[in-house]
């Protein structure tokens, strides 16, 4: 479900010509279901652990992290922006908790390895696989993003993730969290998708028209609510 207008915002106007979108980023509870007046926490992510109700974890859908949102042409192609490579510093003697970087289809991310010990750093993720060897202390490797997708980055030593990389197929990709505003910039005017990705909530979709010189807004949300409706049974 999602809501859109075409309102102006206190977004600085975008250069002549060219468009602007600010997206507000939502996370919401199924349907029905009262939460608390401070936050929303229900049980409906299923991920199995201790101290929990039963098979579910709660989630507190007005902090929600690790929301990957994107915008790309709905039809035919614009021009993109160049895809500078991305840092990011990791930890290769400890397991990733949450989603570390949202990057880009055909971008460059090196990883620094943060500690005192050497670590081999690989993946084993689907069409992004690679293999970066032994990484020194302080010293670091570079992988391309080369189809969309979790990348899951493994030490030799650990059996779970050390990082974890959501690859989009769009240059305009943000890592977001519930409740905060992302915004786009210096977009040739046309109609774009914007898409939401969460590790283990359903996402959404929907289409927006970009006009010159303007500022558009948008909301988009994850949730099971998100999902398409059931007709019952004959």
């Amino acid at each position: 479900m999602v809501l859109l207008c075409g309102c102006q915002s206190s977004t600085s106007p975008p250069p002549a010509g060219m468009a602007a979108l600010r997206i507000k980023v939502m996370a919401e509870p199924k349907a029905g279901f009262t939460s608390p007046a401070d936050r929303v926490l229900t049980y409906d992510a299923p991920v199995k652990r201790t101290n929990t109700s039963g098979d579910f974890e709660p989630v507190d859908y007005s902090a929600l992290k690790e929301i990957v949102v994107w915008i790309e042409p709905a039809s035919g192609s614009a021009a993109k922006p160049p895809q500078h490579p991305v840092l990011l510093d990791i930890d290769p003697q400890k397991p990733a908790t949450n989603l570390n970087l949202a990057a880009s289809v055909g971008q460059q991310v090196t990883l620094r390895n943060t500690t005192s010990n050497s670590a081999n750093l690989y993946s084993v993720s689907d069409n992004n696989d690679f293999n970066l060897g032994s990484i020194p202390p302080g010293g670091s490797a570079s992988f391309t993003a080369r189809s969309e997708g979790l990348i899951e980055i493994l030490n030799a030593k650990l059996k779970d993730p050390v990082a974890l990389v959501y690859a989009a197929p769009s240059p305009w990709v943000s890592l977001a969290k519930s409740g905060s505003t992302i915004e786009f910039t210096n977009l040739p005017p046309g109609q774009y998708k914007i898409i939401s990705w969460h590790p283990r909530l359903p996402g959404s979709q929907t289409t927006i028209t970009l006009s010159a010189d303007q500022v558009s807004t948008a909301t988009i949300k994850v949730g099971v609510n998100t999902l398409p409706k059931v007709g019952a049974r004959p």
